[in-house]
């Protein structure tokens, strides 16, 4: 019984990883406003489009890791024999 609910979870998990790593970048932005920490870091010598390049590399890679561990999981899930 628990297998059939996992399986049926298995088509959302991509949806699931992917707004995972979009909330992550979101909260990395709202955190960033919040703080003033854009003011602060254009103080160092970084420029606004360094920041926001930094932004769109950590989208990737979190994005690119969490699509990883979805195929991986719905992988293993589908070498699970039927019961």
């Amino acid at each position: 019984e628990d297998m059939i609910i996992l399986l049926n979870f298995l088509p959302f998990v991509p949806f699931v990883t992917g707004m995972f790593s979009v909330v992550l970048l979101m909260n990395s932005v709202t955190y960033d406003e919040v703080s003033n920490y854009l003011r602060y870091a254009l103080t160092t010598p970084i420029s606004r489009k360094h920041y926001l390049n930094s932004k769109y590399l950590f989208l990737a890679i979190y994005t690119g890791v969490y699509v990883c561990f979805s195929a991986l999981l719905m992988h293993r899930i589908n070498k699970i024999p039927p019961a």
